[in-house]
């Protein structure tokens, strides 16, 4: 029997308040710990770990980029990261799909089809995750032997992530699941090497997360040479594990807390590690605003440049204004073999050789299947 989607809508609004309600009786019940560590940090240590964060999150949009012109979809700079970051808002949201939506709406205006932008963000959360456990993986049992131990299970998804995003296993996949949902399949191969290239730009992104979580920390006795390894792993381990039920709690909210508090008991009294998780809350919440901020205004005019040169460049496209559209070619996928090859050529963005690879390989490869 199917659930109704208003029933759905209010368990995951339910659970999301529950994870809150939890979070702030924690914090109530060490009140006077937490508001002491807090003074202890000071807004020197507050910058810093903002500052951290910020520049984390600037190596995200450089990975999702990396990702979007591995599909097909090269994005100029400061246009993709107005559409990256504006979109990433949505994860606050209950339910998992609304930074999917944004980005197929937000990239439709630069020619994005709407199947490629879907892709692309669930390959973006994919590889973040992945390397999120690879890099706890990595730390974790030499930072934190027993929390290693304690979390073994979502540690030992890591290999089989990998194994499963690699680009010769993860591209017929792909094509396969499209085939069955009558979808035209992935315009070009992925390659190893923009996949490597994107993980490349997340670990460097897990790095300057674990400096965030180490100046809030640092103040209140997390000292000693592995406690860097310890703040990265243990925040990687708790962001990946929150990502996973990301359809039930925006945000990865309250997930995330008591994992990354559980690991830093052992090396924190109770009100120190509340004040840290609670504050490296607010960071991470603070950089994607910042971030959306500045995609809003600074970003505006950059994008409208974009969009005006795809517009003067869509003549020469074989695919023209409703390129763009991505799923609008499923209908013609639908009607028969014509019809299939007509939408597999509307779901080429306008990008200067979109004739050739509308003609090319990819109605060839659906009639492979």
């Amino acid at each position: 029997m199917k659930i109704p989607r208003s029933v759905t809508r209010s368990a995951r609004i339910a659970i999301a308040l529950t994870a809150l309600a939890l979070l702030v009786f924690t914090i109530a019940r060490q009140r006077e710990a937490v508001v002491d560590a807090l003074h202890r940090m000071g807004p020197g240590w507050f910058a810093a770990s903002l500052l951290a964060a910020i520049i984390g999150l600037g190596f995200t949009s450089f990975a999702w980029r990396t990702i979007m012109a591995d599909l097909g979809s090269p994005l100029p700079v400061a246009a993709g990261m107005r559409v990256f970051y504006l979109a990433q808002i949505g994860k606050y949201l209950p339910g998992a799909v609304w930074p999917f939506v944004a980005q197929m709406e937000l990239g439709k205006a630069l020619g994005v089809p709407r199947q490629r932008s879907a892709v692309g963000g669930l390959l973006f959360v994919g590889l973040h995750c992945a390397t999120g456990l690879l890099v706890a993986s990595a730390t974790l049992p030499f930072a934190s032997p027993a929390a290693a131990e304690h979390y073994w299970w979502v540690l030992a998804l890591t290999p089989v992530l990998l194994v499963v995003l690699h680009p010769r296993v993860l591209s017929p996949l792909l094509d396969r699941v499209f085939w069955i949902l009558r979808r035209p399949p992935l315009d070009r191969p992925l390659t190893l090497a923009n996949t490597v290239r994107a993980c490349g730009f997340l670990l460097v992104t897990w790095l300057f997360y674990g400096l965030s979580l180490l100046a809030l920390a640092r103040p209140l006795g997390l000292t000693g040479a592995g406690s860097l390894a310890l703040a990265t792993g243990a925040y990687a381990l708790a962001w990946s594990a929150g990502v996973m039920v990301l359809g039930l709690v925006p945000a990865g909210i309250g997930v995330r807390e008591v994992i990354l508090a559980a690991i830093l008991l052992p090396f924190l009294p109770a009100g120190e590690a509340t004040a840290v998780v609670a504050t490296s809350r607010v960071v991470q919440t603070f950089g994607d605003s910042l971030w959306a901020l500045f995609a809003g205004i600074a970003l505006r005019g950059p994008m409208r440049r974009a969009e005006q040169r795809l517009r003067v460049d869509q003549p020469a496209d074989a695919g023209g204004t409703d390129s763009s559209a991505g799923p609008a070619g499923g209908a013609g996928a639908a009607t028969g073999p014509t019809g299939a090859a007509a939408g597999a050529s509307r779901a080429v963005p306008a990008t200067g050789a979109a004739a050739g690879r509308a003609a090319g390989p990819a109605p060839s490869r659906r009639e492979g299947d």
